[in-house]
């Protein structure tokens, strides 16, 4: 059996600990905070090794060579909480999680895993083990620890089942390799492994019935339909609206098709084959019959993408139209919409009453007739019961008039049996509804799996239920979604000529930069902007109550001088906006910040959260960890505060979080990335609304102002090249970018490429989202924006977004750069909300699009080929195709061409003498 070992190392100079009111946090450099909420929160390491191909791990071991000692006593570490969507957390529909009493003792008692394995990856046709670290774990007596340098271990063993994926193109083979090679811990590995060419043994594996896809077809009334033998980039488009159920037109949209012919045209310019598909000759059969067994418009096209797709090389397709002409698949997102057991005294829980499952839900958002509800572990759907004839046998679901469960409402309540065998009924439930229903267009980038082609069943939906990518939190793939892709998918959300026409116009201005514009220019590709508006809502300002009367309203204070306290109320405390500091303004002049202790009283000053407005002692619960007992502090709506007179009656209280928000803290990390990757991005603007709380040393370094609206559209308007967005998002906008922002834009033709971790600002299937409307926008606006079609999570999305500016290390194209959101996909922590992110992240722009990282990309430079004398612009495609050692550099044509060199037939034309 094979072995493969790596040796890491921690730094205690990279770990930072801060004491906070729930516990001390614990931050170390490179790790993330991730697990099962209620445990400890100790930092993890993610990594990714890279193993030799046809190859499996079997077992992980850890050896520990150093470990330290990071605290000098017992300490309560605080707990982890479940990632949180700003949405459901406006709604107040997350709770907040207490320290599990269980986990606790678990990682006291007992030295857990300080590694564990998570599902293998494979990048085309290299796997990849995705293992995640533990460097920070409790002692048994309640220290903390940390390991400084261990050696991982993975034994190995032959993979005979492996499924060895069709190789597109060549290149396609060694951009894989590209990826894997700066993506793992041991890239020596990736360079000592050959790239060779690898066939498919048995082709009816990857593609059912192989369908020949003729090179010429005659159609009436139209020329005839041309078919080239080889395509690099395939657009989809049509000049109907297409209804996806029916498979039928519903209006005409005007004459997209020349719109994305002249785009066509522009890429074959570059070198690229390119071809324009119809939707209609897709269903009227001229490319083969790929509607037979199709229960939609949707898999007709992946049909047609299967075989098209490998038979004719395809490495890039373009969804030339808005939902209204290539429909969305939509697909399953569980990381909400869970219904746990528990007690119904809370809603949208569940208990089993041992013939039939009770749940209590919430009405306005649960147990529409029009919800989909299944069992969590198996998928199976259990279907709404109109006339309550379900029974024990046979699954169903109704509304109930009462707690009771006995009787059928015919109108919608809070009370739902669900019935059935007990193994169907007596599970956790999931609720499909439109807010976890995600658009995505990943169902036309993964084609190509041993999961997929399955005898009677249709991609997607192994479980043959109508409901697409179901999974759970043991077994992503289900309902058999492969989360790897195999061309690069991008969209152009249009309806209309005049839309496609800016859309195509403004890919075509970015690739040919270099034609047209002065030097002065270029700085364009320099600017980076980042924008941060607050997550969490936790800034609050309270004023004294009118009349100084007990209890005080919302965002009020009460003064009690005999009692020696104030009492504080605000709604926003309770749950996700509990304060951890609390500001005392004397005067506009004088503050000072108050002490939180669970044991003040009229002689200790300090503060701490109250029961209720008539019970004045501090809410907090006690768990016993074996080696002492803590008392946590439970955030309700009232704080009282004892103090002097002074500090009891001030002008008036600030309440807000210790930490920066982590809106800020993770534009600072990509930041921080970008400086130390591509330093020429060097024109650097900062727009955050958090920025008081920013550490000293983060306030210098690159243009601060506060996040406005004013400010935000100066800035778009001077031009920078990405945009990197955070804060609370709709589809209408995010952080002040809206359409009336956006009508405001004259930044022309320097267009940005935007990536959103937010909200909707992506839901492509609204009409239509804000990032559908800035590629639209005319007067300048963007030429790409990734962002998220359903609702983002606080603390996975901006692992999405690093992960998207990291891949520009190995690649420019943007389908590229978005496809790294896949690569989570063997993650063992956040799993489900990892699953969530991958689906819903989409990029509506040009999917071939050559990124220009900074000023140097976009800078037309001169490259000979070595080997074939040839000469080319270093913004060819053909250039990127080329091995490092046949490249010759010239600043100017002329010298090529003096030198022997021949002009490239497609970016050097009028230089070619052939």
């Amino acid at each position: 059996m094979k072995k493969i070992s790596q040796h890491l190392f921690f730094q205690r100079d990279d770990l930072t600990v801060n004491e906070t009111i729930a516990g001390t946090k614990f931050i170390l450099k490179g790790c993330r905070i991730e697990g099962e909420p209620g445990a400890p929160a100790f930092p993890v390491k993610k990594m990714k090794i890279a193993l030799p191909p046809k190859m499996r791990p079997v077992k992980l071991r850890v050896k520990v060579v150093n470990e330290i000692a990071v605290t000098h006593g017992r300490i309560f570490v605080a707990c982890i909480q479940p990632p949180v969507s700003p949405f459901l957390q406006e709604k107040n529909r997350q709770e907040h999680v207490l320290p599990d009493e269980k986990l606790y003792r678990k990682a006291m008692s007992v030295k857990g895993d300080i590694a564990v394995m998570g599902e293998m990856l494979y990048i085309g046709n290299f796997p990849v083990a995705v293992v995640e670290i533990f460097p920070l774990r409790y002692d048994s007596d309640g220290t903390v620890r940390m390991i400084e340098h261990c050696i991982l271990s993975i034994s190995l063993e032959k993979d005979e089942d492996v499924y060895i994926k069709p190789q597109i193109t060549y290149h396609q083979r060694y951009r894989e390799h590209s990826i894997v090679h700066e993506m793992v811990v041991n890239p020596e590995l990736v360079r000592r492994t050959p790239l060779h060419r690898r066939k498919v043994k048995k082709p009816a594996e990857v593609i059912p019935e192989p369908i020949d896809i003729p090179g010429r077809v005659t159609r009436m009334g139209a020329p005839p339909l041309v078919i080239p033998k080889r395509v690099d980039y395939l657009i989809l488009t049509d000049n109907d609206r297409w209804d996806g159920e029916t498979m039928t037109t519903t209006g005409s949209t005007g004459d997209l098709v020349t719109e994305f012919k002249k785009l066509a045209a522009h890429k074959k310019k570059r070198g690229y084959r390119t071809h324009v598909a119809r939707i209609r000759d897709i269903v009227d059969g001229s490319y083969g019959d790929f509607s037979a067994g199709a229960r939609d418009l949707q898999e007709v096209i992946r049909n047609f993408l299967k075989h098209f797709v490998v038979s004719r090389g395809v490495e890039w397709l373009l969804l030339g139209g808005d939902v209204s002409i290539i429909p969305h698949r939509l697909a399953c997102g569980c990381a909400w919409g869970r219904i746990e057991k528990g007690s119904l005294d809370k809603k949208n829980k569940s208990e089993w009453k041992g013939s039939y499952l009770a749940m209590h839900v919430d009405a306005g958002i649960f147990g529409h007739v029009d919800h989909n509800l299944t069992n969590y572990r198996t998928g199976e759907l259990i279907p709404f019961d109109p006339g309550g004839t379900s029974n024990s046998v046979t699954p169903g679901w109704y509304h109930t008039t009462d707690s009771t469960f006995a009787t059928r409402s015919a109108v919608r309540t809070e009370w739902i049996r669900v019935n059935g065998p007990v193994a169907v009924a007596n599970e956790i439930m999931v609720w499909y509804t439109p807010t976890n229903m995600i658009p995505t267009d990943m169902y036309y980038s993964s084609l190509y799996s041993g999961l997929y082609n399955r005898p009677g069943r249709h991609d997607w939906d192994l479980l043959d239920n109508e409901l697409y990518g179901q999974h759970n939190e043991g077994n992503i793939s289900l309902d058999g979604v492969d989360f790897s892709v195999d061309v690069g998918v991008g969209r152009a959300p249009v309806e209309s000529a005049a839309e496609a026409g800016i859309f195509v116009d403004k890919i075509i201005t970015y690739d040919n930069w270099g034609d047209s514009h002065h030097i002065s220019e270029y700085n364009h590709f320099k600017k980076m902007l980042f924008v941060a508006e607050h997550w969490a809502r936790h800034f609050h300002t309270l004023t004294p109550q009118p009349g100084n009367s007990m209890p005080p309203g919302n965002e009020r204070f009460s003064t009690d001088l005999v009692g020696g306290y104030a009492l504080l109320h605000a709604e926003k405390f309770a749950k996700k906006n509990a304060a951890s500091k609390i500001i005392c303004h004397y005067s506009d002049i004088s503050r000072k910040v108050l002490h939180f202790s669970q044991e003040a009283d009229r002689n200790n000053p300090g503060w701490y959260y109250a029961k209720s407005a008539n019970d004045l002692r501090p809410n907090l619960v006690e768990i016993d960890l074996i080696v002492f007992k803590i008392k946590i502090p439970i955030p309700t709506e009232w704080v009282v505060v004892y103090g002097p007179a002074a500090d009891i009656s001030p002008l008036r209280y600030d309440v807000d979080k210790e930490e920066t928000d982590s809106s800020v803290t993770q534009q600072e990390e990509l930041r921080g990335w970008v400086r130390s990757n591509f330093g020429r991005i060097n024109q650097v603007q900062r727009l955050y609304s958090d920025v008081t709380d920013m550490p000293g040393g983060s306030l210098s370094g690159a243009g601060l102002k506060t996040l406005t609206g004013e400010n935000l559209k100066n800035e778009l308007n001077d031009g920078p090249h990405f945009v990197s967005l955070t804060g609370h998002g709709y589809s209408g906008g995010v952080a002040h970018l809206n359409e009336g922002l956006m009508n405001k834009l004259t930044n022309g033709e320097k267009t940005f490429i935007a990536v959103a971790d937010s909200c909707l600002t992506n839901s492509f299937d609204v009409n239509d989202a804000i990032g559908e409307k800035l590629v639209k926008y005319p007067g300048g606006g963007a030429v790409a924006y990734v962002g998220n079609s359903r609702y983002s999570w606080i603390g996975v999305g901006d692992d999405f977004r690093l992960a998207f500016f990291k891949a520009m290390k190995y690649t420019r194209n943007l389908a590229t750069l978005n496809d790294s959101r896949c690569y989570f996909a063997g993650d063992t922590n956040s799993r489900l909300y990892k699953i969530w992110t991958i689906f819903e992240q989409t990029l509506v722009g040009d999917p071939e699009m050559n990124v220009y990282r900074t000023d140097s990309d976009a800078w037309p430079k001169y490259i000979g080929n070595h080997k074939t004398k040839e000469l080319h612009r270093s913004t060819c495609q053909w250039v990127k195709r080329m091995a490092s050692w046949n490249m010759r550099y010239y600043d100017s044509i002329e010298e090529g061409i003096n030198l022997g060199y021949d002009g490239c037939a497609f970016c050097l034309k009028a230089y070619d003498h052939g």
